[in-house]
């Protein structure tokens, strides 16, 4: 998923990420920035975790976004001998921003969902 900022009018103003969905969540199709665990980049650089009582920001990968600037995320899974793993990165205008993140597998996350936020605090 790639959002092009055409406009920002706040630092932080924007959250781009990925929530972890149960099979309820899924099949009642709730809002995609729910869930149990949550994984996001804000607009002033930073990637945080909302996993349970667990809240932090995980890596600072750069500078804040500006007027212009293209923010991607994206999820891919590798295989390997008990499973798979599942990754999310995220790309500033073409550029991978850090390493990729990995997803933690639980049996409850049956889905990541997308999702893109808006502040609109100046």
């Amino acid at each position: 998923l790639e959002i092009h900022v055409r406009r920002l009018p706040s630092v932080g103003g924007i959250q781009l990420g990925v929530s972890g969905a149960s099979a309820a969540q899924q099949q009642q199709g709730g809002g995609s920035s729910t869930g149990s665990v949550r994984f996001w980049f804000d607009g002033a650089g930073r990637v945080h975790v909302l996993d349970g009582a667990r809240c932090e920001v995980l890596s600072v990968l750069g500078e804040p976004l500006r007027e212009g600037d293209r923010l991607g995320a994206t999820l891919f899974t590798l295989p390997h001998s008990l499973g798979c793993s599942t990754f999310l990165a995220f790309v500033l205008n073409g550029a991978l921003m850090g390493s990729p993140f990995p997803l933690p597998a639980r049996r409850t996350v049956v889905a990541w969902r997308f999702f893109v936020r808006f502040d609109a605090v100046d």
